[in-house]
């Protein structure tokens, strides 16, 4: 089906405001259908990223990924079909910290060749930083001055000093860049990896989908400091009334059940505060073969309400 490089997108936004696809439709893309970053609102409404008749592949990546914008992110009656990856992929990117020059000045290294290069931090915006281990949210500060060292790497000065906390092999974000979710009305089917990625502090609602045979999770929560750096733990996400057909048929990275809550914290046992929390699942209708329903990891307050699971043998 394709090859692991990623040519070009069909589309890519970046530095955007208030942009809206209707009635876009994406047949072929060797890399995501619609690829975000550094975009404040986003909509996609009335339309698909789908096989033509006779194929059985749309996309060599994910339909949509949003890396690293804020606002709202609004997806609506659209379908998503024969992806090779997530039909929507939401999160903000880590950069590791390689140097503590001064109390005020870190080097930092973009981990993932495929995040490298775009800007992650402007002077005036809000850092977060990150125990990279725990994945704990440590201070916040204001960067006031970004070098761009070489493609890979940037020097940030920021406002006030470094916490004492933070050492090297730590991460950071940016703590301005993080969008709401509202993802309904879609339809999701024949694809491999996940249905919906989210990583994200702000609300994510996930209502009234079809996800028709998804290879791994329905819906999959992440973030990592480790490998793909992509980070953004979810603070409030509810998905509720969707209808759920045989996903998990096979478990690629991540999907341990039709719904995973799984960021990747190398030492969960020093944790003070779980990754996700505050997540209600309610009234959707599960019609499965014998997988797991729910996993979770470093993930707290899950409530899982008024949800129909139909048995089958598919």
């Amino acid at each position: 089906f394709r090859t692991f490089d990623r040519p070009y997108p069909a589309i890519l936004v970046y530095r955007s405001n208030d942009t809206t696809f209707e009635g876009v439709h994406i047949h072929s893309s060797q890399g995501m259908a619609i690829i975000c970053q550094r975009s404040d609102t986003v909509s996609v409404i009335n339309s698909a990223v789908n096989c033509q008749n006779g194929r059985y592949h749309s996309t060599s990546a994910d339909a949509t990924h949003f890396s690293n914008c804020k606002g709202k992110i609004f997806i609506n009656n659209t379908e998503f079909e024969g992806m090779m990856d997530d039909a929507i992929n939401v999160h903000s990117t880590s950069l590791k910290i390689t140097e503590i020059v001064n109390n005020s000045c870190i080097r930092l290294g973009y981990m993932h060749e495929q995040s490298v290069g775009f800007e992650t931090f402007l002077p005036g915006e809000k850092i977060q930083f990150i125990i990279s281990n725990t994945l704990e949210n440590n201070e916040i500060r204001t960067v006031s001055n970004v070098v761009k060292v070489s493609t890979t790497e940037l020097l940030v000065v920021i406002d006030g000093e470094i916490p004492s906390s933070i050492s090297k092999g730590d991460a950071v974000e940016n703590a301005d860049f993080y969008p709401s979710v509202v993802f309904s009305n879609n339809v999701v089917k024949n694809n491999r990896a996940r249905g919906c990625l989210f990583t994200t502090p702000k609300s994510v609602i996930v209502e009234n989908n079809l996800f028709d045979y998804t290879s791994g999770s329905a819906v999959l929560l992440a973030g990592d400091a480790a490998n793909w750096y992509e980070s953004g733990a979810c603070e409030n996400v509810i998905i509720r009334n969707n209808t759920i057909v045989n996903a998990l048929t096979s478990t690629y990275q991540f999907t341990n059940a039709i719904f995973s809550f799984y960021p990747t914290v190398s030492n969960i046992w020093s944790q003070s505060k779980s990754y996700h929390r505050n997540i209600r699942i309610e009234g959707n209708r599960i019609d499965t073969f014998d997988v797991p329903i729910l996993y979770g990891i470093s993930s707290e307050n899950i409530e899982f309400v008024n949800n129909v699971i139909n048995y089958n043998n598919d």
